[in-house]
């Protein structure tokens, strides 16, 4: 499959930032890409990364604490990915958060 996934990874157990980042990043995703959504061109997936069918993520995409990460796939399989680090440092800032994600999947998506 093709299309971009923006996958929020996070560990079995999670802290009231980590959910509140989950949370605001689906919003963000959700506002501003309904229609990449439903026609399969943006996928939300969140995942745990400690459950051994995922444990293959932490290696994949370098993760080292939960985190949002977008994944351009191409015939299935990952053809480049980014990490988006300040969603933590932005989440006291709704807006700033917002812009940050909505143009980092305008980026993968393809403007």
């Amino acid at each position: 499959a093709n299309g971009v996934v923006a996958y929020y990874f996070h560990r079995t157990l999670r802290c009231m930032t980590c959910l509140a980042i989950e949370k605001n990043a689906k919003e963000a995703i959700e506002i501003a890409y309904l229609d990449a959504l439903d026609d399969g061109r943006l996928t939300w997936l969140p995942a745990n990364y400690e459950e051994p069918a995922n444990q293959h993520f932490v290696q994949d995409f370098a993760l080292d604490t939960s985190t949002l990460v977008l994944v351009e796939m191409r015939d299935g399989k990952p053809a480049r990915w980014k990490a988006l680090p300040k969603v933590w440092e932005l989440l006291a800032e709704p807006g700033k958060f917002q812009e940050y994600v909505w143009a980092e999947v305008e980026e993968y998506l393809g403007g």
